[in-house]
C-alpha cells in the first residue's frame, strides 16, 4: 500500500516571474505535506472567521479584522507553499506584519500594548534569524555554482 500510495502522489509546481530583468521569480510547491499544512490553515482560519463573525458582531472595524485576518491567512499559505528562499522569506515577512496588526487590532485597550511589544521583539529575532540562514543558503549556493563549474571545466580538460 505504501508504495502504491506514494506512486500516486504528485507534486504540483508553479512559478510566476517577479521581477523578470533580475530573474527573480515567485515559485511554489504543493506536495503531500504542504496540503496538510495548507488544509489546516485553511480550515482553521475559516473556523476563526465563522467564531469572529458572532464573536464581533457589531463592531465598527470589523472589515478591517478580516482583512487582517484573510491577509494572515494568505500569508501563511504562501509560506507554506513557497519553492525557494525568496518567496518564503517574502512570505514570512507578511505573516510577521499581518500577525503584527492582527495582536494590535484593539489598539484602543491599554493591556494590548506589552503584547504588541513582546511580539516587535520575537518576530525581529526571528527575521534575523532567517536573513542569516538566507545568506548562509547563497553562500552554500554559490560554492556549490563554483564547484559544479570547475567540475565541468576538468572534465573538459581531462
Amino acid at each position: 500500500l505504501g508504495a502504491s500510495v506514494r506512486q500516486n502522489l504528485r507534486v504540483i509546481l508553479s512559478t510566476r516571474p517577479w521581477i523578470p530583468s533580475l530573474d527573480v521569480s515567485l515559485s511554489f510547491q504543493m506536495d503531500g505535506l504542504s496540503l496538510v499544512f495548507a488544509l489546516m490553515i485553511s480550515g482553521i482560519g475559516a473556523l476563526v472567521a465563522i467564531y469572529s463573525g458572532g464573536y464581533m458582531a457589531g463592531h465598527p472595524q470589523i472589515g478591517r479584522f478580516y482583512l487582517y485576518l484573510l491577509s494572515f491567512m494568505s500569508s501563511m499559505l504562501g509560506l507554506v507553499l513557497s519553492d525557494n528562499v525568496l518567496t518564503l522569506f517574502v512570505f514570512w515577512e507578511l505573516t510577521s506584519l499581518t500577525s503584527y496588526l492582527l495582536i494590535g487590532f484593539n489598539h484602543e485597550d491599554a493591556g494590548r500594548d506589552i503584547g504588541l511589544r513582546g511580539s516587535r521583539h520575537r518576530q525581529g529575532a526571528e527575521g534575523q534569524v532567517l536573513q542569516h540562514a538566507g545568506m548562509g543558503l547563497q553562500v552554500l549556493r554559490q560554492v556549490d555554482s563554483e564547484v559544479g563549474e570547475r567540475e565541468v571545466g576538468d572534465g573538459h580538460a581531462g
